[in-house]
């Protein structure tokens, strides 16, 4: 296991087992971070461990290294000193340095690693070259001649009498060299100085060593160099030159003693180059003192076997023909860029060195040496420059790598010891230099014996192997854990960690990454703080790449009081990384504390309520303790804490909030924890009494008349008026609703100010109707801000779903957090839809249909000031929009949470959340008392007049009222026409009184609703087992066949169904809570939970049968009674009251008269009742005539698509038939007060009303008269109502009457017209303090000294008791509170004072 014994053992430096304890005191200080592979080599090494071959990668390749990927994990460098290739065209070529001409003359190498280019001739620069996109130009300063070119050499003859200019091209750079070819041409003054223009981009010349030049970069890194001008003659006398530098020139300065003296042999060849830094490679002559031969300089070989080659050379130069040019001793330094390896290690597979240095041999002076010192060494040198000279080189080397090389290769070029590379060792120096950051690695060949003629060595190239892996990264996410209790681990000694190590274990961890993806070894060391290592470390492993290691200390290892320091680094196959953390001491800091806080103290609310809030501070009594866990809960013992608060101070207090959801005694729990993660061993317990939740702070019930421009907020006062036209009323899921088109001036603004601060808790709801869900979102409520909605309620566009959002803060980039609904948004359908943000939890929660859907983490950071709620619209950073498209109704915003915790009310036995009851509110969508005694239908009380059509039926005397209907053969049912009385995909309750004829084995269903192939639900009688039972059938699937209804049973005492016998039933689809339940006889008879997914059926109401396959199912046989069905849940108690019904419910009170109601679109309904949902009271056209009286004739409600009228005829014209409304006089009688009434008819819309008038109080291009209707009689109800607060107002008609008002009595009835010798007529009046609103009606023309309200008379009362009818004498009230009030008893219900006689009132007309 190599990477285990990596980690333990340390590789070279940085090991700390032979550290001695006060080395290890003080960490070593940070490293660098690691470089890492780049993504070309992770893929070549996949594909290299997936082939078992090697793998070049490819983007690594440079003009100087090829790199490999092996497949045993590392890879392969090969470096060059020098380009071995150039990029040309977007692919690698080799370097190729032969001239050729380019298009435009210019003379250019085949393949260079830099941009280079010679001159053509004439004007142009002598040379351009380039690297990088930076560029110099040199300029000759006179015309130039046409180049002659061979090989790579350009020679520019007679640039001066006697002199020739011959420019060189190199792999990385160029040399020129003057050739002054005679002593004549020696003393030409020119040669003096010889200047050369610069023009450079990008680049700066400046002087560089040893009296060479360089061009540098804005950074100041070299580009292109040059060593100092060298000379020499023919003779091989030497002499060094120097440069001149000025702003756009640089000037070669010969050395004038080798160009005049009398032995100087001609030619003298001056010789300034310019290269590349790329690594390179020099040698020195012992010989030639202070000549630099940078790539081998002028030393180039004569015509022969290597003629023109630069070859490296080491040792006593050495000929047969004793002409070495006063060489002398020879060495060879190359080096090379290793700047791509840094940050690597240098490795050693299979036992080798790790990188091996390779010189080609390519001459030796034999084939062997016997015993003679002929060998070469290789030694590792200071990286140089082009200045590089046997007097400035190195002279003191370390010791030989790998000992002295005695080998002969070149001699025989083809026979046994040709050319050949000899090679060393040298992973040791490569991994020292690249430790260091060095930019280059160098080395010196030098000779055994530098005196000995067989040591006279030459080499032509060199190369460098380097075997490399990428370490692991420095571990992260360093972190200790100690039970429960966990934290990031702490680098500062003056603030440590602290744990506890006496209840369990101590778990260190930190993460292993290693970007090669190898697995992985994790070394742990601990140490005493200040101290030595605790003990030896530990390594586990191996795991794969990105595990997370852990090194467990046992319970009991450390003592209380004990200071621990430890790191970890992290190692694959070939190395480790460096230790970790890699901030401040670089070791984790962790104090062990074993010693437990003692319990807190906590003092509680005085009071508390669901939903709201409540607030406990808690101190700490031991001085380490950071923070406080507690918990709410119910019953038990044992202490249970889920949340935490931190204190506010190392000991101190805190403060936290916890949110009861139900009104119960509640047990608070509170334990205290120290710094080290202990937990005090005893519990605070506080028991906290909570009441029921508080109301609404505001409430828009969002009910009004079709002229209504006032939406008030009778909790909070938050009122606010409708656009007409753009708003509209509309029938809503109870009584009304707003209509919002979607326009931008569409929408309710009420005034005073927030209804809450957004930041506590809080609740909103309504129902809501979408008209569609087009990825626009809509705003059903908000509260807004001057810039942001604080929160919205409504539909997410781009979700398709329903949502809740609150922004984090009043700003325009708060952060907006949405939670949405699981299912898309219907459109079309009542939706209940309620947000609530809870401050203690800091969590948005929202219920859809009382289900709840998602919870999300929410923070408000900033208060809320100066905003309002808006109904209809949001706002979003300073701009409103978003408006509903759609209805809204029932709007309610709490300053508490909801809770959806279930509880019971007094007289339930089944429990249900405030959330149930707010989305379960029932409303009676049909009603059938089935008291009609004849015909074939049944009509709908509830004014939805869903009316059933019965077949096989007979009618009978019922249970409550005059009649049921009885189906006795198996084959009779009632259908109403209309389809979905009750959305059975949401909570719904059915009820009816039943009375079964026979007990068979056929399931025999009261009440059910059609679906497609099955009824959506079952009412019904069935036999289970020997048992007959009541039985309640939920089908979720029916459009599927055969599916398995969800049923329950009803059970119990007084549950089972006897033949003959009434029996009140009564079932409920509770979608809230996944629950159906059957009662008998108004008590609960059974449950059974079956979930919250439930499909809709969208056909009609039946009475008496069930469907089931496509056909009629289970027949009823017996008398069935007051059947209703409400969209909703109906309560225990509710039930329980309309089980006990022994009377009908009470008549309208319009019964007998021609009340006039005004729908939201302005039609109009003219009856007696029942009033359709959201039609309002205007007044009555009179009373119907007596049943029997002569001279008269009966009228008939009627519907139609377009609304409803009245007509003479008992089919209605062909139209639906409703029901009789009454009669009218044809004639007026004799003795009967009458008026004349006309059916009117409106052009536009095609409504039908009454009126008295013969015009229709109209003009003949709006309305047209029909006929004369008939003749009334004049009475009218006087109807006094209740409104939201109890108080009370009186009207015999319905204008001014506020919304929220409902009908509490008829006081009686008041004549149309005036009576003849009675009381002047009502006058509606109002109290005239400002800060009240009290209506009251008066005979008293002034209104009893307050205000007269201006509106319509409200009838004529009798000063005395009418002759033939019963009456009664109404009075003027007023309560102790001072409210005006009209009743006919003559105490005025309990007031203190008398009432004031008014009048009298026919109470039975």
């Amino acid at each position: 296991m190599v990477g285990l014994s990596v980690l333990l053992t340390g590789l070279g430096a940085g090991g700390l087992t032979r550290q001695r304890a006060a080395d290890a005191a003080a960490p070593p200080p940070v490293s660098p971070t690691s470089s890492a592979p780049t993504p070309a080599e992770r893929t070549a090494l996949t594909q290299a461990r997936a082939s078992g071959k090697r793998v070049e990668v490819t983007a690594k390749r440079t003009e100087t290294m090829e790199v490999y990927a092996d497949p045993k994990g590392h890879f392969t460098a090969v470096l060059h000193p020098g380009p071995v290739r150039a990029r040309q065209d977007g692919k690698w070529v080799a370097i190729d340095t032969t001239l050729v001409r380019r298009p435009d003359g210019s003379v250019a190498p085949r393949a260079a690693a830099v941009s280079l280019a010679f001159s053509k001739g004439g004007q142009e620069p002598l040379v351009r070259l380039g690297q990088g996109g930076k560029q110099v130009a040199l300029g000759w300063p006179d015309p130039l001649p046409a180049p002659v070119l061979k090989g790579d050499t350009a020679t520019y003859p007679e640039v001066m009498p006697g002199v020739d200019l011959k420019l060189t091209a190199g792999s990385a750079g160029f040399s020129e060299v003057l050739v002054v070819k005679t002593r004549a041409a020696a003393k030409n003054p020119e040669l003096r100085k010889v200047r050369f223009g610069v023009q450079t981009s990008g680049l700066t010349l400046k002087a560089g060593k040893g009296g060479g030049s360089e061009l540098v970069d804005a950074k100041g890194k070299t580009v292109f160099s040059s060593p100092a001008p060298a000379m020499w003659d023919a003779a091989s006398n030497e002499a060094v030159g120097r440069f001149e530098m000025a702003k756009n020139a640089i000037t070669v300065i010969p050395d004038r003693k080798l160009l005049t003296a009398p032995d100087t042999k001609f030619p003298v060849s001056i010789d300034p180059d310019w290269w590349v830094p790329f690594g390179g490679w020099a040698k020195v002559f012992s010989g030639k003192l202070d000549s630099s031969f940078w790539h081998g300089g002028g030393d180039v070989e004569p015509p022969g076997r290597f003629g023109g080659q630069n070859l490296g050379k080491v040792g006593k130069c050495w000929l047969a023909s004793g002409t070495c040019n006063g060489i002398g001793a020879a060495r060879t330094f190359v080096q090379f860029d290793i700047r791509g390896l840094h940050g690597a290690q240098v490795v050693t597979p299979n036992g080798l060195s790790g990188a091996e240095f390779n010189a080609h041999e390519v001459y030796a002076p034999a084939c062997g040496g016997g015993s003679r010192r002929f060998g070469v060494s290789l030694v590792h040198a200071n990286p140089f420059g082009s200045d590089l000279t046997w007097r400035n080189s190195q002279k003191e080397f370390p010791a030989p790598i790998g000992g002295t090389r005695r080998e002969m290769h070149g001699y025989e070029p083809g026979g046994a010891c040709g050319p050949a590379n000899i090679g060393w060792g040298v992973g040791d120096q490569v991994r020292y230099s690249n430790g260091q950051g060095a930019t280059h690695v160098a080395f010196a060949l030098i000779a055994e014996d530098e005196t000995e003629d067989y040591s006279w060595k030459k080499f032509d190239a060199y190369s460098l192997l380097v075997h490399y892996n990428w370490p692991p990264d420095v571990p992260k996410n360093f972190s200790w854990s100690a039970g429960s209790f966990s934290r990031p681990c702490s680098t500062d000694v003056n603030n440590p960690d602290y744990a506890s190590n006496a209840s369990g274990p101590i778990i260190l961890r930190a993460t292993g990454t290693d970007r090669d993806d190898d697995n992985l070894w994790m070394r742990f060391e601990r140490w005493t703080r200040h101290g030595s290592m605790h003990e030896p470390p530990n390594a586990p492993g191996p795991l794969v790449n990105g595990s997370e290691f852990t090194d467990v200390i046992p319970q009991g290892t450390f003592q209380h009081g004990f200071q621990l320091s430890w790191r970890a680094r992290a190692g694959d196959n070939w190395g480790p990384s460096l230790f970790g953390p890699q901030t401040g001491t670089g070791m984790c800091q962790l104090d062990i504390d074993n010693e437990k806080p003692g319990r807190p103290s906590a003092t509680p609310p005085s009071e508390s309520t669901v939903g709201a809030p409540a607030e406990f501070t808690v101190k700490a009594n031991d001085p380490d303790v950071v923070e406080f866990r507690y918990g709410l809960a119910q019953g038990g013992s044992q202490c249970r804490t889920t949340r935490s608060v931190p204190a506010e101070d190392l000991g101190g207090e805190a403060s936290f909030k916890v949110t009861p959801m139900k009104a119960a005694d509640w047990d608070i729990w509170v334990t205290a924890v120290d710094r080290a993660g202990n937990v005090s061993s005893d519990c605070e317990r506080h028991t906290l009494k909570v009441a029921k939740g508080a109301s609404p702070v505001a409430q828009w019930a969002l009910d009004g008349r079709w002229t209504d421009a006032g939406v008030t907020d009778p909790m909070g006062g938050h009122n606010g008026t409708v656009a007409l036209g753009p708003t509209r009323w509309t029938k809503g899921r109870a009584g009304d609703a707003l209509h919002f088109t979607g326009a931008s001036d569409s929408y309710v603004a009420p005034g005073g100010g927030p209804a809450v601060a957004t930041n506590g808790s809080f609740s909103v709801s309504a129902w809501v109707k979408l008209d569609q869900a087009n990825g626009v979102t809509r705003t059903a409520v908000s509260q807004v801000g001057d810039r942001m909605s604080a929160f919205s309620l409504g539909y997410i566009g781009e979700v398709n779903r329903f949502g809740f959002r609150m922004a984090s803060k009043a700003t325009d980039d708060a952060e907006l957090i949405t939670v949405t609904s699981l299912k898309v948004a219907q459109v079309g359908v009542w939706t209940h839809l309620a947000g609530v943000y809870d401050v203690p939890t800091q969590t948005m929660t929202l219920y859809v249909n009382g289900l709840r859907q998602y919870n999300v983490t929410a923070v408000v950071t900033t208060p809320w000031e100066s905003s309002s709620v808006q109904i209809g619209r949001g706002k979003w950073r300073g701009t409103f929009g978003d408006n509903w498209a759609g209805d809204i109704d029932e709007v309610q915003i709490y300053d508490r949470a909801l809770s959806d915790l279930t509880f019971l009310d007094p007289g339930e036995d089944t429990p249900r959340s405030e959330v149930d009851r707010l989305a379960g509110t029932p409303v009676e969508e049909a009603y059938y008392p089935l008291d009609e005694g004849s015909g074939g239908s049944a009509g709908d009380a509830s004014g939805n007049y869903r009316t059933v059509g019965l077949s096989n039926a007979s009618w009978v005397t019922g249970k409550v009222g005059g009649g049921a209907v009885r189906f006795a053969d198996g084959t009779g049912a009632g259908l109403t026409a209309q389809p979905v009385v009750a959305r059975t995909d949401t909570s719904f309750t059915v009820a009816a009184r039943v009375r079964p004829d026979v007990l068979d084995d056929t399931a025999r269903t009261v009440v059910s609703q059609d679906g497609g192939q099955h009824s959506g639900f079952f009412l019904q009688r069935r036999k289970v087992g020997s048992d007959h039972k009541w039985s309640f059938h939920l089908v979720t699937a029916p459009d599927q066949t055969n599916p398995t209804p969800l049923s329950v049973d009803a059970a119990g005492s007084g549950t089972v169904p006897v033949q003959g016998e009434w029996v009140a039933i009564a079932a409920v689809h509770d979608a809230q809570t996944g629950e159906i339940r059957i009662y008998v006889n108004g008590h609960l008879a059974g449950t059974k939970a079956v979930g919250t997914q439930n499909s809709n059926v969208t056909g009609p109401l039946v009475i008496g049968r069930g469907r089931w396959n496509g056909q009629p199912a289970g027949n009823w046989m017996g008398s069935i009674d007051e059947v209703h069905v409400y969209n909703g849940v109906l309560a225990d108690r509710e039930i329980a009251e309309l089980s006990a019904q022994t009377e009908p419910q009470p008549p309208s009170a319009f019964a007998g008269a021609f009340g006039q109601f005004a729908g939201h679109d302005g039609r109009r309904y003219t009856g007696p009742g029942p009033v359709p949902p959201g039609y309002y009271f205007e007044g009555t056209r009179g009373f119907s005539a007596p049943e029997g009286a002569p001279d008269t004739r009966p009228v008939y409600s009627c519907r139609y698509g377009g609304g409803f009228f009245l007509d003479h005829a008992a089919n209605c014209a062909g139209y639906e038939v409703l029901g009789t409304a009454g009669r009218v006089y044809i004639n007026p009688p004799e003795g009967v007060p009458t008026l004349p009434v006309y059916r009117c008819v409106v052009i536009a819309s095609g409504d039908h009303y009454l009126s008295h008038s013969d015009a229709c109080e109209s003009t003949p291009d709006k309305v047209r008269t029909e006929f004369l209707f008939g003749y009334v009689r004049t009475l009218t109800p006087l109807i006094r109502y209740r409104g939201p607060d109890g108080e009370r107002w009186t009207s015999a008609h319905a204008q001014f009457l506020p919304s929220g008002y409902k009908t509490e009595k008829v006081l009686g009835y008041v004549s149309l017209r005036s009576i003849e010798g009675g009381p002047p007529q009502l006058k509606l009046c109002e109290d005239s303090r400002s800060d009240v609103f009290d209506e009251f009606v008066s005979t008293d023309v002034a209104c009893e000294g307050q205000n007269d309200m201006g509106a319509w008379p409200s009838g004529h009362l009798w000063s005395e008791p009418p002759d033939g009818m019963e009456s009664q004498q109404l009075y003027a009230c007023r309560s102790e509170g001072a409210e005006w009030f009209e009743s006919l008893d003559p105490f005025c219900e309990g007031s203190a004072d008398f009432g004031r006689p008014l009048g009298y009132v026919i109470t039975r007309p």
